[in-house]
């Protein structure tokens, strides 16, 4: 079989992305171990949003899991493909992690960004 694809875009990673951490335990844990300090998480996804828009900015994609201890970690994830980060774009990300650990949207949160990563957990 043979299966041809003219072009990939940001939305259609996104929604590959959500599609899997809503339905692979497997992959949302190695996701959240890839992407964070945490090492082999159990973790179950909560909340799973495309396209999150704030007066910082927007995020492509936010991951909300509990975690095995109760707690409530927050990824927030910007994919780039054919474009650079806009100016400040990545401590807009950073901002928006630490807003929401400081209004109890979760325990803990950390950004990822692309290939260039601010990989900084707050």
């Amino acid at each position: 079989m043979r299966l041809t694809i003219a072009g990939v875009c940001e939305r259609d990673r996104d929604l590959l992305f959500l599609e899997e951490l809503s339905s692979s335990a497997d992959f949302s844990c190695w996701f959240l171990e890839a992407t964070s300090t945490m090492e082999a998480p159990e973790a179950t996804p909560i909340d799973l949003r495309r396209s999150v828009t704030q007066s910082t900015g927007e995020s492509d994609l936010e991951a909300t899991s509990e975690l095995a201890d109760g707690s409530r970690f927050r990824l927030l994830i910007e994919n780039k493909i054919d474009a650079g980060l806009q100016v400040d774009q990545d401590l807009r990300y950073l901002q928006r992690a630490a807003d929401y650990v400081a209004q109890g949207g979760c325990d803990s949160a950390r950004t990822e960004i692309g290939r260039a990563s601010c990989r900084e957990r707050v």
